[in-house]
């Protein structure tokens, strides 16, 4: 304690995704190397505010892909999951198509993804949803222009019932201390039960009863 209260402590903020975006990009055009957007903002978001990080993955990019970089090369080999996937969650979602959800969770895990990568995406892709929902705006989501343009459709029009309750679920999923076999199977429960209620009163009383 004598230590600690003789030491400054500096919080520093997290770099802007679009701060880490435009020095890659520097980085790009001087060593004279071809990358598009979506793949300087998958980047980005994964260093995670950390500027020596984004530099870290770019160099690694670079390594696996030469001076070509496209998005699709990208996911392939950092095994990430693609938007698309996420979006057709919230179509089965919509469509209360349960079985589709489920098996989609299958296609998951053959695919070789980490389950807790998947689930953090599937959360804030709900929560890019419910933003896009409740400001009518995409200023707060983090993404290419394309990508906004994909929310901004798609979120306006979202059912609003489906919103209740379950914008954080996905995340709990991660704090649970059993195998991965678990979390998968605790994973398709909650794509059963997110996909048949049809109004927001019933959906209420029946999500605060959803303890997994």
């Amino acid at each position: 304690m004598t230590i600690l209260s003789r030491c400054q402590r500096f919080d520093f903020r997290r770099i802007a995704v679009d701060e880490i975006i435009k020095t890659l990009s520097a980085i790009a055009k001087a060593e004279q190397i071809t990358i598009d957007g979506e793949s300087l903002m998958i980047i980005a978001k994964r260093a995670d505010g950390s500027l020596r990080d984004s530099e870290s993955i770019f160099d690694q990019v670079r390594a696996f892909c030469g001076n070509e970089i496209h998005a699709s090369d990208l996911l392939k080999a950092f095994n990430v999951v693609d938007l698309d996937m996420f979006f057709r969650v919230t179509e089965f979602l919509k469509t209360k198509n349960a079985a589709a959800a489920i098996t989609l969770v299958d296609e998951v895990m053959k695919n070789g993804y980490d389950l807790r990568e998947f689930t953090g995406g599937l959360a804030e892709h709900f929560r890019n949803l419910l933003v896009v929902h409740a400001t009518g705006s995409t200023q707060l989501v983090e993404g290419s222009g394309q990508t906004k343009q994909r929310y901004e459709s798609e979120g306006k029009t979202f059912p609003e019932p489906i919103f209740c309750g379950i914008s954080n679920k996905p995340t709990n999923l991660n704090n649970r201390s059993d195998g991965r076999r678990s979390r998968v199977t605790a994973l398709k429960r909650r794509c059963f039960r997110w996909c048949p209620w049809k109004d927001r009163k019933t959906w209420e009383s029946l999500s605060s009863g959803l303890k997994i």
